[in-house]
C-alpha cells in the first residue's frame, strides 16, 4: 500500500506541471531588487523572453514602488516595510517558484571609491553580501522551496558618457562618477569583477541559490565597432571578447546605453540591452528550468525527414511550413524523432514540442490551438517526407495548445501534446507528428526551422518508470493481455488462480478500483489513455503499464 501511495504521490506532484488549458497564466516568478529589476519591468524585458521561449503561460510578478525600485540598496529590503512587501507578494502570488534578485550594485556605487585599497574593498563587498545572504534567509522563512536567481550586471560606462558629453560637469550622472574618484574603465571593471566573485562564492554555498555572470555581455554580442571615443580609443569586432568576463579596458557600448534624449545612461542599459541580458539568462538558467522535469529529449530528425507538405503537393525540406496562400495551398508540419531511447515500460504523462521560427509571411496569425497528429511510426510510406505525409492516417488526433506568438524570427512556440496523443509516441522507433492550423484562411506562412538547423524543433518528455516505483516481490510476475487494447476486458496470465484485485491510476492520480472476475479485469468503465495498473494478491504487487484505445 505504501507503494501505491507513493505512486499516486508521484503522479499528482507531477500533474502538476500540465496544462490542462491554453490561456491561463500563473506566476511562477517574482523579480525583486535595484534599478536593474525597476528596468527591466519597465521594458517588459522578462515577457517578452517568456513568449520567445514560448511560456506564455508563466507569469512574472513585481512592481516598480516597493519590490523593483530604483536605486534601492540592499538594506531597503531588511527595513520592516521592505519584509512586508515581499511578504505580501509572496503570500498574494502562492505559484511563485523563483524570486530574481537583482540587488547590491548601488551599495557599491554609493561608498565605493577607487583611492580605496583591495581590502577595503573587499570589506565592503563582503559587508554587501552579508546583507544579500540576509535577503535571501528571509525569502527561504517566508517559503522554504523557493529558488533564488541573482542575474547580475554587466559593465558600465561612466568614463565615456559623461567626458563626450557637451558639458561632462552637468551631465546627470557626473556626480556620482566624480564620488567614486572619477575612475577608469579598468578600475570601474575590476570593481564588478570582483563583485561577481563574491556573488558566486555566496551561491555555491546554498544549493537553492543561482548566480549567472553576465559581465561582458554586450561587449561579446556588439563589439565596439566605431572607435570609443575617449582613450585607449580603438575598436574591436563582436563575439571577440571572453564572455563571461569580457575587456577590462573597454566599458559597455555606448549605443547599449539606456538614451534619455538629453543625456545617456551610464550604468543601465537600453530597452533592446535589457531584453538582451534576459534573453541569456534564459538561455542559461530559466529556458531548463521552466521546461521542468524532462526524462527525455531529442531533436527532429532531420534530413528529409521533417518538413512541410501542402494540399497543392509541394514538399518543402528546407523548412516546416505551417499556414496557407495561393501558391502552394494549406501546408502541414511534420516532424519525425527517433523516440526509441523512451523504455518500454514507461508511462508517458506529458510532452511538449518546441519549433523555432525562421520567417513569416502575410498576416502573422493569431491562434492558440494548432491540429496535432501523432503517428507510431511514418505517416507516409516511408521514413522521407512524400505527398501521402499530408492526409494519409494518424494514430490519433486531437487539438493543441500552443504558447508563444512566435512575433517575430528568433522565437519558439511550443506545443503541449494532449493527453490522447501520449499513449502513441513510440518506444521502439519513430514517432512522426503532423501539424496544421485551426485556422489558415488569411493566407498567412509561418517557417520553422528543421533537424538540419541549428535551432533544431525538440520534443521533451516527462515519464514515470515503475519498475522504479514498485518492485515485483516473490517472483509475482503477472501479465496483462492484450495490452494495448480497445475492448472491455483484460485477461491476467501468468499467476494461477488470481485472488488479488486491480486498481487502475489515471495521469491525474485518480484512483478507480477494477471489477476482477476469474482472471479476468473489467476495463469498460476506462476512458482511452494511458493507466497504471497495480495489481495486489496478498503481500505481492505488481505495477504493469496498460493503454486503452
Amino acid at each position: 500500500m505504501k507503494r501505491i501511495l507513493f505512486l499516486i504521490f508521484c503522479l499528482s506532484f507531477s500533474q502538476s506541471f500540465a496544462q490542462t488549458t491554453c490561456d491561463t497564466v500563473t506566476n511562477r516568478i517574482l523579480m525583486i531588487g535595484d534599478s536593474w529589476s525597476n528596468f527591466p519591468v519597465g521594458f517588459g524585458s522578462f515577457p517578452k523572453n517568456l513568449d520567445r521561449f514560448g511560456f506564455t503561460n508563466v507569469g512574472m510578478f513585481s512592481n516598480t514602488t516597493d519590490l523593483s525600485i530604483n536605486g534601492a540598496v540592499t538594506a531597503d529590503f531588511l527595513t520592516p516595510a521592505g519584509k512586508a512587501a515581499v511578504q505580501s507578494a509572496i503570500i498574494s502570488n502562492p505559484t511563485i517558484e523563483v524570486v530574481n534578485l537583482s540587488i547590491g550594485g548601488n551599495d557599491m556605487l554609493d561608498t565605493w571609491n577607487n583611492s580605496m585599497d583591495s581590502l577595503t574593498t573587499d570589506s565592503l563587498l563582503d559587508a554587501t553580501m552579508g546583507r544579500v545572504d540576509s535577503i535571501i534567509d528571509y525569502l527561504l522563512a517566508l517559503k522554504p522551496t523557493l529558488k533564488i536567481f541573482i542575474p547580475g550586471y554587466d559593465f558600465a560606462n561612466f568614463g565615456e558618457v559623461i567626458q563626450t558629453y557637451s558639458f561632462p560637469a552637468l551631465h546627470f550622472f557626473y556626480s556620482r562618477w566624480n564620488g567614486m574618484g572619477q575612475p577608469d574603465f579598468v578600475e570601474m571593471n575590476k570593481l564588478l569583477t570582483r563583485a561577481s566573485d563574491k556573488y558566486s562564492e555566496l551561491a555555491n554555498t546554498n544549493s537553492q541559490v543561482t548566480y549567472n555572470n553576465a559581465l561582458g555581455l554586450m561587449q561579446y554580442l556588439h563589439g565596439q565597432t566605431s572607435p570609443l571615443g575617449i582613450s585607449p580609443g580603438g575598436t574591436y569586432p563582436p563575439f571577440s571578447v571572453p564572455f563571461p568576463g569580457g575587456r577590462m579596458d573597454y566599458p559597455t557600448p555606448k549605443f547599449r546605453m539606456n538614451d534619455y534624449i538629453l543625456f545617456q545612461d551610464c550604468f543601465h542599459l537600453s530597452s533592446e540591452g535589457f531584453d538582451e541580458f534576459y534573453t541569456y539568462h534564459f538561455e542559461s538558467y530559466y529556458w531548463n528550468y521552466l521546461r521542468g522535469k524532462v526524462d527525455f529529449s531529442t531533436p527532429s530528425d532531420g534530413n528529409q525527414k521533417d518538413g512541410g507538405i501542402s494540399s497543392n503537393s509541394i514538399i518543402s525540406g528546407g523548412n516546416i511550413a505551417l499556414g496557407n496562400n495561393l501558391t502552394i495551398g494549406n501546408s502541414k508540419g511534420i516532424l519525425s524523432f527517433n523516440t526509441s531511447g523512451i523504455s518500454g515500460t514507461s508511462l508517458i504523462h506529458r510532452a511538449d514540442l518546441f519549433l523555432h521560427r525562421d520567417n513569416q509571411t502575410g498576416t502573422l496569425p493569431s491562434f492558440s490551438k494548432v491540429v496535432l497528429e501523432v503517428k507510431d511510426g511514418f505517416f507516409g510510406s516511408g521514413p522521407t517526407l512524400d505527398f501521402g505525409d499530408y492526409s494519409s492516417t494518424s494514430s490519433r488526433m486531437d487539438t493543441a495548445c500552443v504558447y508563444g506568438t512566435v512575433s517575430d524570427n528568433g522565437y519558439w512556440m511550443r506545443i503541449r501534446v494532449p493527453a490522447s496523443l501520449l499513449p502513441h509516441i513510440s518506444s521502439s522507433g519513430t514517432t512522426q507528428f503532423r501539424i496544421s492550423m485551426l485556422d489558415s484562411t488569411d493566407g498567412s506562412m509561418l517557417y520553422f526551422s528543421t533537424g538540419d538547423s541549428l535551432k533544431k524543433p525538440f520534443l521533451d518528455v516527462e515519464y514515470l518508470n515503475p519498475t522504479q516505483l514498485s518492485e515485483n516481490e516473490h517472483g509475482f510476475d503477472p501479465i496483462l493481455y492484450p495490452n494495448p487494447t480497445s475492448g472491455d476486458e483484460l485477461t491476467i496470465g501468468n499467476v494461477d488462480d488470481f485472488r488479488g484485485e486491480v486498481i487502475a491510476i489515471d495521469l491525474s492520480g485518480r484512483t478507480l478500483p477494477l471489477s476482477v472476475h476469474s482472471s479476468r479485469i473489467d476495463v469498460s468503465q476506462l476512458m482511452r489513455g494511458a493507466y497504471f495498473l497495480i495489481v495486489t494478491e496478498g503481500n505481492n504487487t505488481a505495477t504493469i503499464k496498460f493503454v486503452k484505445l
